[in-house]
This record gives C-alpha cells, sequence and structure tokens, in this order.
C-alpha cells in the first residue's frame, strides 16, 4: 500500500517526488476515504455497539429502580398486602368493674351481638351486664380486636376468660388487657320473699334498677299479674355472685309456682344466685284438697288409665298419664290418696271386684316406682258397680274400665 505525508511534516530535500504520491493537507481526507474505505466502516461498527450495550444497561437499571419503589425495601409483594377489606374493622371495649361488666362497641349485625351477650351473661350473669353493643353492618369481624379493662379481685378469672370467649367466638384478636386487681368488697345480695296465698313481698338492696324488674318479671312468671310488690327493695352497692334470695311463707298446697320460683330467679339473675324455698310451708285446707282431686280427676278423664280385657296390665300407652298423676301426688307429700280400681260388666261380678282390685293396686305399683310413697297409697276395688257410662258397646266399655284419685287428706 502507498503511504500519504502531508508536505508540512518533511523537508523538500528528505524525498524525491518521483519516490511518493505527494497531496495537499486539504484533499487528505477524501482521499483516505476513497484508499481505507474498510478501516473506517469497521471503526464506525463499534461504535456503534458501543452505544446500544451503554442504551441496554440503562433500561436494565431504569426498570430494576421502577420495581424496587413499588413494594417496600426488601419484601416482595404478599397476598394479604394486596388483600382489599371493606368495611371499619370491629373494636370492642369490655369494662370490668368487679362483678358488672359493660360491652361497648359496633358489630355488623345483631348474631354478633347476641354471641358477645351470652358469653358475658355466661360468666357474670345476666343481671350484671350493661349492654352499649350497637348494631352497623358498615363494620366487619376482620381484624377486629377486643379489648378488657377495669378492676376485680385478685382470684377472678373471668375477665380473661371473657376476652377468650369472644375472641374465639367471633374470630377476633386480642386487644389491650388491663385488669387492676385488689380486695374488692362488694356484698352480695341477700333478698327476703315473702309469700302470702298468690301474692309475694321482696325487700333487700340489689345492683340496679334493671335487677328490679327480673325480679318483678320472675315473680309474676310464676304467681301472675300483679302479684308481685318491690316497694321494699333498694338499690345498693351490691352483686349478684353469691347471691342469695330467701323464701318464707305460706302457700295453698300443691301449688307449683314456689317450686318454679328458683329456677325463673336463676334464669334471670345469674346461676350464682341460691334461691331457698325450704321454708315455705303449705296450707291444707279442704277446698284446696278438692280442686287438686278435679284436677287429676279431669286429666285421667281426658286420657284414662287403660287395661287390656280381663287384665290388670297396665297398656304402654298410658304411661304418660300415670307419670303426671305421680307428679301432682309428689307435690302434695302430706295427702292420702285412695286409688279406685273399676271394670266393665263382661264377666261374673266377683270376677271383675276382684280384678278391679289388682288394677288399682298395678296403679300404685308404678305410682311407687316414680317415687310417690305408696304408704300414702290405699287400693281399692269396685269392680262393675259404678259405670261411667252403659256397657252396650265395646267403646263404652273400654271407658269403664279405668282409674280414680281420691284426696282423702293429711296422713
Amino acid at each position: 500500500m502507498t503511504d500519504y505525508y502531508v508536505e508540512e511534516e518533511y523537508e523538500e530535500d528528505a524525498f524525491d517526488e518521483g519516490d511518493y504520491d505527494y497531496l495537499p493537507d486539504e484533499d487528505i481526507d477524501e482521499e483516505v476515504e476513497e484508499k481505507r474505505p474498510v478501516e473506517i466502516e469497521g471503526r464506525t461498527s463499534w461504535m456503534y455497539l458501543g452505544f446500544l450495550a451503554v442504551l441496554f444497561v440503562l433500561l436494565v437499571f431504569f426498570s430494576w429502580a421502577c420495581n424496587d419503589r413499588s413494594d417496600s425495601p426488601g419484601e416482595p409483594p404478599t397476598e394479604e398486602s394486596l388483600e382489599v377489606t371493606s368495611g371499619t374493622s370491629v373494636r370492642l371495649i369490655v369494662v370490668i368493674d368487679g362483678d358488672v361488666v359493660t360491652v361497648s362497641g359496633s358489630v355488623p349485625d345483631e348474631a354478633a351481638r347476641q354471641q358477645i351477650l351470652v358469653a358475658t351473661r355466661d360468666l357474670y350473669g345476666p343481671a350484671n351486664v350493661i349492654d352499649e353493643l350497637a348494631v352497623d353492618d358498615s363494620f366487619t369481624l376482620e381484624r377486629g380486636a377486643v379489648a378488657v379493662t377495669g378492676t376485680t379481685s385478685f382470684e377472678d378469672t373471668r375477665p380473661e376468660a371473657l376476652q377468650q370467649a369472644i375472641v374465639s367466638g367471633l374470630g377476633l384478636s386480642e386487644g389491650e388487657f388491663s385488669i387492676n386487681r385488689g380486695e374488692v368488697s362488694v356484698d352480695a345480695v341477700s333478698l327476703q320473699v315473702e309469700v302470702t296465698g298468690q301474692t309475694i313481698a321482696l325487700s333487700g338492696a340489689v345492683p340496679d334498677e334493671e335487677s328490679i324488674a327480673e325480679l318483678v318479671a320472675a315473680g309474676e312468671a310464676v304467681w301472675g299479674p300483679g302479684s308481685v310488690d318491690v316497694t321494699g327493695v333498694t338499690v345498693a352497692d351490691t352483686t349478684w355472685t353469691n347471691g342469695t334470695v330467701q323464701v318464707t311463707g305460706t302457700t295453698t298446697i300443691g301449688e307449683a309456682a314456689v317450686a318454679e320460683f328458683p329456677a325463673e330467679i336463676q334464669a334471670r339473675l345469674g346461676a350464682l344466685v341460691v334461691v331457698d324455698v325450704s321454708a315455705v310451708t303449705s296450707e291444707l285446707t279442704p277446698e284446696a284438697l278438692t280442686a287438686i282431686e278435679e284436677e287429676i280427676g279431669a286429666q285421667v278423664l281426658a286420657d284414662p288409665i287403660r287395661f287390656a280385657p280381663q287384665s290388670a296390665d297396665i297398656e304402654p300407652g298410658s304411661e304418660p298419664i300415670v307419670a303426671s298423676v305421680a307428679e301432682t301426688l309428689n307435690s302434695i307429700p302430706g295427702v292420702q290418696v285412695e286409688v279406685v280400681g273399676h271394670t266393665d260388666s263382661a264377666g261374673p261380678e266377683d270376677t271383675n271386684q276382684a280384678l278391679s282390685l289388682e288394677r288399682a293396686e298395678a296403679v300404685i305399683a308404678r305410682l311407687g316406682e316414680l317415687g310417690v310413697d305408696e304408704a300414702r297409697l290405699t287400693a281399692i276395688g269396685e269392680g262393675e258397680s259404678n259405670p261411667l257410662v252403659s256397657n252396650d258397646t265395646p267403646e263404652d266399655r273400654e271407658q269403664n274400665r279405668r282409674i280414680e284419685f281420691r284426696l282423702v287428706g293429711a296422713g
């Protein structure tokens, strides 16, 4: 290849013009492009590739920077972080003051509200729970929490149990738990109830006005509307926990209200309340005995104790009426009872007489199995002598095969 030189670079005597191609410097660039095109194109290709490489690096860096800002540093996006919760999370507040509990906050529906109240009343009793819960469907149980604060005694574990019951029942989380423990000196309720026939009068101190309303409801549930006098009841710093209700007075023999009263009190004011009715006495009068006898008579007339023809075996279908009579007789333990058997007119009269006695004895044996003192019961057989109806048809004869009960007074 021929070399090219610019005139100013060499002295004129350094070479002969015949040995070299001599170009003026203003033409050299054009001539070089003509003489060395491959070299020029090679340099251009490398510069282009370098530019592309730099552009690629910049694009990679920009993409990484954008992704890095979209998530928390060092934490990839999780399914939980992308979840969208609709509604405000429930925040329940339980404030405990000894045996009295106030529950407040908003829940999404009535079912959740009732579940909270049931759990609280089971632990503290209905009369000790103040309900300030609201129902608002803009709230959600998701990510909700229940906080428990207040004061109670050292040994009381109900606050912890209540928080756990609500948490597990509704799927909430445990919020604040701040209970101050110390000696709580609140007197238990000591209530007096005087029974006079079909009315009761109450006296003593209770925690609040709601307790008075519950006492009235319990009394009227068993003695009837207008039967409860609460003028002797006051409101004071007391608690129903381990409270007592002492019932005294007199009632009509066979009256079931006194026996039902304890269950009514405990259902409304807490299972820890002790209701003592042992001091109540029953008044035994001829009128009371007549009323009970008529009641039993109406029962066995509507649903007779039946026997198979010429048999002392009680039919299985008569078991409910025998059990009902036993329950009534057990409610009047001091009363003597005659159990009278009857037959229809089929067969010899002396045979029917013996059969009616056997039937009365069979009923007494069954009543004894159901808890009635058999020493109070006397079997009498009257055979076919006192039919209820004629013995002309099978249906009539079935009615005449029966048992009657006569109350004859105290033993």
